[in-house]
């Protein structure tokens, strides 16, 4: 038979061990409530697909960027290229114009294509038709480009010292007979201010001469223009005298 004491300790026994299984329990519940519960595979693919969508629009980004940025410096280029080469092309075409305008108010019979047809015949005739002159120094036939650089040089010299009283060095008649854009220029430039001047020039002389006569004509008095309106009528009475009397005489 058991006795009390060991009832006792029995029963201290089984009331220990149940504690314990409470605590564990009780701990098993603490930890599944507090377990943070794992993602479904769904979420985990979306999530994928966000960061996914969200790389490539950044890499659309940087390539849009990119490409605006290289064609931006790709026209940019291009437009000063063409930009120098339609200032080139325009500034031919001008003085082409120039040129040719020149020949058309000098009633010279002649039109230019390009900048090297400004030869030394297109200067001499310029030459003679503003200024009304012969060139100084002019070989008539010449056979060779010196003879024709010689006759461009005579239109130079004789503008800077007959006319202009200016240095005209940077010009001369050897780049000119051989097709120098610069000197072409600048001697189709002095030709140009040339004529305007002594078209203005002209015009004022001839507003002034208005003016003159106009003036004259009313400072002139009134009394010394009315006999000449009465001696119609004394011109009349003689007249009819001088009938009377070759009537009466015969």
């Amino acid at each position: 038979m058991v006795s009390l004491e060991e009832e006792h300790e029995l029963s201290s026994i089984y009331e220990n061990f149940e504690d314990v299984s409470a605590r564990n329990a009780a701990s098993r519940l603490s930890v599944e409530d507090f377990k943070v519960p794992a993602a479904a595979p769904e979420t985990k693919l979306m999530r994928l697909v966000v960061v996914s969508f969200g790389l490539l629009c950044v890499l659309q980004a940087a390539l849009n960027i990119s490409l605006r940025l290289s064609f931006y410096s790709y026209g940019r280029g291009m437009q000063e290229f063409e930009g120098e080469d339609l200032k080139r092309k325009l500034s031919t075409l001008d003085w082409v114009e120039v040129a040719n305008d020149l020949l058309s108010k000098c009633a010279i019979n002649l039109r230019l294509r390009k900048l090297t047809d400004c030869d030394a015949n297109v200067f001499i005739a310029l030459y003679e038709n503003i200024l009304g002159e012969k060139v100084p120094d002019y070989i008539a036939a010449p056979c060779s480009q010196e003879d024709e650089a010689h006759n461009v040089q005579s239109v130079i010299d004789s503008l800077s010292l007959d006319y202009l009283q200016i240095s005209l060095s940077h010009i001369t008649g050897e780049n000119v007979v051989r097709g120098d854009k610069d000197s072409t220029e600048n001697l189709l430039e002095i030709f140009d201010g040339l004529l305007e001047y002594l078209k203005e020039e002209i015009s004022e002389e001839s507003q002034n001469g208005e003016e003159l006569n106009d003036s004259l004509n009313e400072d002139v008095p009134v009394e010394a223009i009315e006999p000449t309106s009465c001696d119609a009528p004394a011109q009349k009475e003689t007249k009819l005298e001088g009938a009377s009397l070759s009537s009466s005489g015969e």
